[in-house]
């Protein structure tokens, strides 16, 4: 896994363009608020993945919105990233137990309620075909 940092001077679409596709993490640093938003929403038009950002303080608040998946961290600069946030934490250091522990629980949930669609439908469906047989195929209907 690579990282790029891009700083004022790197913040040309074609060099953005190709930062897109060789690298796997992008860290934008001393960017303008505008300039912040302008890549993710390149990183996610562009390679048609999942994007996160992190944020702390107001000038955060477009790249926070724009991306798919927004972290704001309550400080010392204020709550405008917090509360512009999909996410919001208290320190840096929680940021590992949001993505980690809560992602683990969340791909548990979601894959719990896959199972539970498949046993209600197969349900659902095989009472729908009891009924059909003991009706002789007559088609009519059990469910409205």
């Amino acid at each position: 896994m690579r990282t790029q940092t891009c700083t004022r001077s790197h913040t040309h679409t074609t060099i953005i363009h190709g930062i897109t596709y060789y690298d796997d993490i992008n860290h934008l640093n001393n960017m303008s608020h505008i300039s912040n938003q302008n890549v993710v929403e390149l990183l996610t038009r562009e390679t048609g993945s999942v994007t996160l950002a992190i944020g702390d303080g107001a000038n955060d608040v477009a790249m926070i919105q724009k991306a798919n998946v927004g972290v704001g961290i309550a400080g010392l600069e204020g709550l405008q990233a917090a509360c512009a946030s999909d996410y919001a934490i208290g320190q840096f250091r929680f940021l590992a137990r949001l993505l980690f522990v809560h992602g683990a629980w969340n791909y548990s949930r979601l894959c719990k309620v896959i199972l539970y669609s498949f046993y209600k439908n197969i349900c659902l469906y095989v009472i729908e075909l009891w009924w059909a047989a003991m009706s002789g195929w007559s088609g009519q209907v059990l469910f409205e």
